[in-house]
């Protein structure tokens, strides 16, 4: 039986983080309308919106699945699955622990719409991360690939399905 874990919703300086970020387009085109750069700028708008397209489609995932086979990132285009084979462990961190234990990290991927989805390099390796928020997030140790910091909306009843398969 699979157990489905909505991703966390965005805090509200993510939300407002994105909202800026979407709204970077439509002012562009906006400006655009009286530059002698309207091509250019008309140009760099749609590129924008294309990117955002992309990450909401295949970088953000939509929930997380822990069933029988492993812990599935379902994407809205796509689907990943990590086998239970190569599960170790699943940690939670509340509030900015995660930060304390790890410090910060290098972001690689996209970072501040929607949230925060590619790798974080950080003291103890390179994680895969596909975050909403920068609290209440689970690390899920790997073996034999790089390990996943998620944040699943119940971020304790998602590392408690996780434990349960070990």
């Amino acid at each position: 039986m699979s157990q489905s874990f909505p991703l966390a919703p965005m805090t509200r300086p993510m939300t407002a983080l994105t909202a800026g970020l979407l709204a970077m387009p439509v002012i562009l085109l906006g400006l655009a309308q009286a530059s002698p750069l309207a091509v250019s700028m008309g140009s760099t708008a749609g590129l924008l919106m294309v990117l955002f397209v992309a990450i909401w489609l295949v970088a953000r995932p939509a929930r997380y699945d822990v069933g029988e086979d492993g812990i599935t990132m379902v994407f809205p285009v796509w689907r990943r699955t990590v086998p239970w084979t190569a599960v170790r462990a699943a940690r939670t961190f509340a509030g900015d622990a995660f930060t304390r234990e790890v410090g910060w990290g290098m972001r690689v991927g996209a970072g501040g719409l929607f949230g925060s989805f590619g790798w974080l390099v950080t003291s103890i390796g390179t994680l895969e991360m596909y975050v909403s928020r920068r609290s209440d997030l689970v690390l899920v140790e790997c073996e034999g690939r790089k390990h996943l910091l998620v944040s699943p909306s119940d971020a304790q009843a998602f590392a408690t399905a996780v434990r349960r398969h070990l």
